[in-house]
């Protein structure tokens, strides 16, 4: 959690910081009614990211291509779709606690703006896996991060169609 309300840190206020982080603690305590650090946990868990992207010079085109996001990588891909998402709201640093902590809270529910940006992050490095199979190895743990998005995408293709068939 330091990590998180380390990123709301602006222009060395990090009192200030740590009154927004605790205003969307008592959001989440007020909406959800548990405990507000296993609900935060929850939302952080939905929306960090298992597919990075890095760029790849072939020829003379940079390509973007899909790459295990490892460690605090994954952290600051979700802190930035946060922050960018609130970016020109009011406040000082640029955010609207109020939406912060609606959007976390919609995350813990898995649905919402930011799991929609999740998703179309997962769209985008996926739309490069066709250098995946370049140097592919059946045991290579990209791969099986790959395989494994890929499959879940299709099935949720497949609840979809159903659906609306039925309807």
């Amino acid at each position: 959690m330091n990590k998180f309300y380390g990123t709301l840190i602006f222009r060395g206020r990090r009192s200030y910081a740590i009154k927004l982080f605790d205003i969307i603690l008592f959001n989440f305590k007020k909406q959800l009614k548990t405990d507000p650090f296993i609900e935060l946990r929850k939302a952080i868990d939905n929306l960090i990211p298992i597919l990075g992207l890095t760029h790849k010079r072939i020829g003379k085109v940079y390509h973007a291509i899909p790459k295990l996001a490892l460690g605090n990588r994954r952290f600051v891909i979700m802190l930035s779709w946060i922050i960018k998402k609130q970016k020109g709201k009011s406040n000082v640093l640029g955010l609207k606690i109020n939406d912060v902590s609606r959007h976390l809270i919609d995350a813990v529910n898995k649905k919402g703006v930011l799991i929609n940006l999740k998703k179309q992050y997962l769209a985008v490095s996926l739309a490069g896996k066709h250098y995946l199979y370049v140097n592919r190895r059946r045991r290579s743990p990209i791969y099986k991060k790959w395989r494994k998005a890929r499959l879940e995408l299709k099935k949720k293709k497949k609840k979809k169609k159903k659906r609306e068939e039925i309807e």
